[in-house]
């Protein structure tokens, strides 16, 4: 019964540590993805996707997005470091638009990043646009 006992204690354990790892590498991916071999275009979008996320919580709690006067400085960001959700990788602040400019509804936005250049083109060029977000 004993050696049971510690057959699955052991297995606990490692399984445990193998966990742990894999969780220390997603973090570690995401929070320096650039540095990874993860190019500087995709570390900006998989940034984008998590702020959407935030955003859809934003508007599930406040039942609107935040304008864009409000900013993506009007969400909360627990236990994150700030700069990694208000600018891109090449440092420069994303793009936030609400309401969505084609259609001036207030359930809608669009973020993105000015890209490699440094020049915002208004979502066209080489700036990387994660959210069109429009209501259905």
């Amino acid at each position: 019964m004993q050696t049971k006992m510690k057959k699955i204690l052991l297995l606990l354990t490692v399984a445990l540590l193998i966990f742990g790892i894999l969780f220390f590498v997603a973090v570690n991916k995401f929070l320096y993805a650039d540095r990874y071999g993860c190019s500087k275009c995709e570390a900006a979008m998989i940034r984008m996707e998590i702020i959407r996320d935030f955003l859809s919580a934003y508007k599930k709690e406040k039942n609107r997005y935040p304008s864009t006067v409000e900013g993506l400085q009007a969400m909360d960001y627990p236990d994150k470091p700030r700069d990694l959700f208000l600018k891109d990788p090449w440092g420069t602040y994303y793009v936030y638009i609400s309401p969505f400019p084609e259609n001036n509804r207030e359930d809608s936005f669009l973020l993105y990043s000015i890209g490699p250049n440094g020049v915002d083109e208004k979502g066209k060029g080489d700036d990387i646009v994660c959210c069109k977000d429009r209501p259905r």
